[in-house]
């Protein structure tokens, strides 16, 4: 105990010196609370005592955002629907056009429910709630029932060219905020969270190697869900070969290998699942075995115009799709959702067109 004891008192000195040149960012215990896990009552007392900040407890709040160990459930969420409603309800009784409402909903409601989105893995439902309340009060000028409704609130949140409305179905686009945790992850190398996922969740695995686990958290299921997409929105550009996956992360113009030479493919190579592209590599020179297949042989081809894993490169560095289609180091919530889109446009063509002629009669009944 006087160890832990020891090093958190550390820890907090240095704090308060670190942040003493920086008024703004300044650490005060008046304003703070400490949170612990792990430790007995008798011993956060002696923290709370050494650092001057008082004990916190859970549930609390944070950016208007709760923090609380347990899932976010129904419940945790009923205040911000009852907000929510209360907002649109307060707008019903202004003279409000349709075009006015709709401003008000993509730029206020959703603005709320994406700040959320950004941080928690929200269910279902509660999505499904808030487009039935959108949709009640854009239709009706209610907040009750969307009954009667004269379009469909997944065509009305179709992008303009295909003949919605240009707001995004809350549901689809928090795809993008899960992507950007990814994003994240590999990227935000000086961040806490990252530094404790990779210690105390992961071990010694990278995010490839692990496997979906109903004991993580929402959060964390929810990334490793995506690795299948990944490879449509991240490359890795390689420095000294170290952090990069060989397998499963795309650097090199054939994606990921595993998925090119199949699952015989480290038998093939000698290079077990978890290698790095460094482990591909022995004094500056790429070394595989020979080639006994024509997609192996391929691979060696490539190889040969990429510069082999050098410590004097640097970390390897994640780059996300841009919106010219090529590869950044910057992420963008709106590139990611037109790239997500694209698809889906290429597959249905101007099929959607169909639903400016009905916009226009559901306008011209409401006049």
């Amino acid at each position: 105990m006087s160890l832990h004891i020891s090093l958190v008192k550390k820890a907090f000195e240095a704090s308060w010196e670190n942040t003493r040149s920086e008024p703004k960012r300044k650490l005060r215990g008046s304003k703070s609370e400490l949170f612990c896990g792990g430790y007995d009552d008798i011993e956060k007392a002696v923290l709370s005592s050494i650092t001057g900040i008082k004990l916190g407890s859970f549930p609390t709040r944070y950016l208007g955002l709760p923090l609380n160990p347990s899932r976010i459930s129904s419940a945790t969420l009923q205040p911000f629907v009852e907000r929510i409603t209360a907002k649109l309800h307060s707008w019903t009784v202004k003279p409000l056009s349709f075009a006015g409402k709709i401003r008000l909903v993509a730029s206020v409601v959703y603005g709320m429910v994406n700040f959320w989105s950004s941080v928690f893995v929200l269910p279902k439902s509660f999505y499904q709630k808030i487009d039935s309340l959108c949709a009640a009060f854009l239709w009706r000028n209610k907040t009750d029932s969307a009954a009667g409704a004269r379009v469909a609130w997944k065509d009305i949140c179709r992008p303009k060219p295909e003949g919605g409305l240009g707001i995004r179905l809350l549901e689809d686009f928090a795809l993008v905020f899960r992507l950007k945790l990814v994003w994240n992850f590999f990227t935000n190398t000086s961040s806490i969270w990252v530094a404790w996922v990779k210690r105390n969740m992961f071990g010694r695995k990278t995010f490839w190697m692990m496997e979906d686990s109903p004991r993580f958290s929402a959060t964390l299921r929810s990334m490793l869900q995506l690795k299948d997409s990944l490879r449509e929105y991240m490359r890795c550009e390689i420095g000294n070969g170290i952090t990069a996956s060989f397998w499963s992360d795309s650097w090199c113009e054939l994606g990921p290998l595993l998925l090119y030479l199949g699952t015989g493919g480290p038998r093939a190579l000698r290079l077990r699942l978890d290698a790095s592209v460094n482990n591909a590599s022995r004094n500056g020179s790429w070394n595989l075995p020979s080639a006994r297949s024509q997609r192996v042989e391929t691979l060696q081809i490539t190889l040969t115009s990429l510069t082999p894993p050098s410590p004097a490169a640097g970390a390897d560095r994640y780059l996300w799709i841009q919106a010219n289609g090529d590869f950044g180091n910057t992420f963008s919530s709106r590139v990611t959702w037109d790239q997500i889109l694209l698809p889906l446009r290429l597959s249905t063509g101007t099929r959607w067109y169909g639903l400016k002629s009905k916009f226009r009669e559901a306008l011209f009944s409401c006049g």
